[in-house]
Formats: C-alpha cells, sequence, structure tokens
C-alpha cells in the first residue's frame, strides 16, 4: 500500500501495513528524507510520512510555531483515526513529538526522537552563533522558527508515560549534556549516540534509522 493525499492542510503518504508509525522530518526537509527507511518499516508497520506546515507538499503559512505544527499534526491524526501509535522525529520533528508526547501521552505507544533540542541554547554554542548570523542575513522564517523556540521545562516531560529512544549523532549540533538532560527527564527513556555520525548523516536518506527503529520497537 502506498497513498498520497492532502488532508486537514498536511501532505502524507502511507506505505506498509501493521501498527502505525508516525515519522516527522526536520527543519527545512520534508518526509521524502524517510524514503529508503519507509521501504523496510513498512514490512512491520503502517508507515505514516507527513510534510510539516510550510515543509514539502503541505500549507505555507505566514506565521507559524512549533506549537502550532504540533496541534495541525495531531488535527491531521485525529481526522486519520489514529488513536495511538509509534512516532519517530528527526530533530524539529523530535521537538514536535515531545509537544504531543507530553499533552496526549495515552496516544503515544513509543516516542523516538533524534537530534532534538528544549531551547535553542540546547544547540552547540557556535551552531547557534552560526544560525543567528545567517538569520541576519537571510531573514529565513525557517530559521527564525529555530531560533523563537519557545521553551520546553524539562519537568514538563515527566508527563510522557511511553517508552523512549532518545538519539544523537556523535558529531551532533546538538549539546551531548542536553541530551542527556532531556534522556533523565524521561522516566522510560533509552539513550543511543550513534557513533562517527553527525545531526543529520544517520537519518537522512539512510536506511540505518530503520534499523535502530526496528530493534527498538522489536525490544
Amino acid at each position: 500500500m502506498n497513498t498520497k493525499t492532502l488532508k486537514n492542510d498536511l501532505f502524507y503518504q502511507v506505505m506498509g501495513q501493521g501498527e502505525p508509525l508516525v515519522m516527522i522530518h526536520g527543519n527545512g526537509e520534508d518526509s521524502t528524507i524517510f524514503m529508503k527507511s519507509a521501504q523496510l518499516l513498512m514490512n512491520e508497520f503502517t508507515v505514516y510520512l507527513i510534510d510539516s506546515v510550510n515543509h514539502g507538499r503541505s500549507i505555507q503559512v505566514d506565521v507559524y510555531s512549533y506549537e502550532d505544527m504540533a496541534l495541525r499534526l495531531m488535527s491531521l491524526l485525529d481526522a486519520l483515526e489514529l488513536s495511538s501509535f509509534h512516532f519517530f522525529g528527526f530533530s524539529d520533528g523530535g521537538i514536535i513529538g515531545l509537544l504531543l508526547a507530553k499533552e496526549y501521552p495515552n496516544r503515544f505507544k513509543s516516542l523516538m526522537i533524534a537530534g532534538v533540542n528544549l531551547y535553542p541554547e540546547g544547540m552547540i554554542t557556535a551552531e547557534l552563533h552560526h544560525y543567528q548570523e545567517v538569520y541576519q542575513r537571510t531573514k529565513d522564517p525557517l530559521l527564525k522558527l529555530m531560533l523563537d523556540q519557545t521553551p520546553i521545562d524539562p519537568q514538563e516531560l515527566k508527563k510522557i508515560t511511553c517508552h523512549s529512544l532518545i538519539l544523537c549523532g556523535e558529531y551532533d549540533v546538538i549539546k551531548l549534556s542536553h541530551t542527556k538532560l532531556i534522556h533523565a527527564s524521561l522516566s522510560k527513556s533509552t539513550l543511543q549516540i550513534i557513533e562517527n555520525h553527525n545531526h543529520t548523516s544517520y537519518v537522512v536518506n539512510n536506511e540505518l534509522i530503520a534499523h535502530i527503529i526496528l530493534r527498538f520497537l522489536r525490544n
């Protein structure tokens, strides 16, 4: 099964059969970054590849935030009648996952996030300064989204009750100490550092993330 459609202003594809697995990409990307992984995951799961607001083939709006993106995504999942699901979010997609999981904990069978920060200062300082400099030159609204992120209180993560997998690359743009803070704030979480990889290399167009997901969900 491979269906493509636009519903509730968000474009999505559905592949495979089995328990639902929702996958959300990062900033400036779209759901096609998961296509290689989905080809493996679809043998055991019904995979929902979704383009976030202002990305890919989804609706384009002038003013938006992670909170708005999360609400639009949940509206779509409601319309698809997904009462519960596994969730994988990369970078900004992981931020969206955290926002939803703490508000709708009973909907999440599991939560898997990769390269995620709770606030801009969770990024390595040199990387944060780089993004700030680029934004001053370009006024790119997607960079503004990152730099204006409303902080997520680590204490709020205690509301998340499902088993969680926290990932980051050995050479990630997210501070390792920050990733460990997220891990410590989630009561049922597993932390995995992906050796010899950066922020994107083990996720974007790489089947490695599918093998990591399968290993976690099978256990």
